[in-house]
């Protein structure tokens, strides 16, 4: 959620600001190093403006890890399936809980694109978000055909 609330009129100084918003970064010691120029900032601004900053965090997620030898090794089970590779990416900003797991054990977040082509497409979170169900077959195939090769 991104919001700025404040006094609704035009000509008051608001007595009270709230901002919200979200942080990510692609690893822990740049997030860290954010929300220590954040707080410095706030501090100069209170200081500045004779005003109360106060930051709340509310929920942490780490960015998702994908690991370069999982992905490599379940190439021919990706090509086997899709007919073509995916991208691997380094990286990725997603708020997802699986961003924990792969700093608990090596992982790679694929997107099977669940865009339905005859219809208008909204992201991900968009209240008219309609999703191609026909990809859950391939998803769930994959991982199927990708735990067994790695057991082998």
């Amino acid at each position: 959620t991104t919001e700025i609330k404040g006094e609704p009129a035009y000509n008051i100084i608001p007595e009270e600001v709230i901002l919200k918003g979200s942080l990510r970064a692609l690893s822990l010691t740049t997030y860290n190093l954010i929300l220590t120029k954040l707080k410095n900032l706030f501090k100069g601004m209170e200081i500045s403006y004779g005003c109360k900053i106060e930051m709340e965090l509310t929920a942490y997620y780490p960015s998702l890890l994908n690991n370069a030898p999982l992905h490599q090794e379940l190439g021919e089970v990706r090509k086997s399936l899709f007919n073509q590779d995916f991208i691997q990416q380094e990286g990725q900003l997603v708020a997802e809980d699986f961003a924990f797991y792969s700093r608990q054990i090596p992982g790679v977040f694929y997107f099977l694109g669940a865009n339905l082509p005859a219809e208008e497409n909204y992201f991900l979170h968009h209240p008219k978000v309609v999703f191609n169900e026909d990809c859950i077959p391939l998803g769930s195939t994959f991982l199927a055909k990708a735990a067994v090769h790695l057991l082998q």
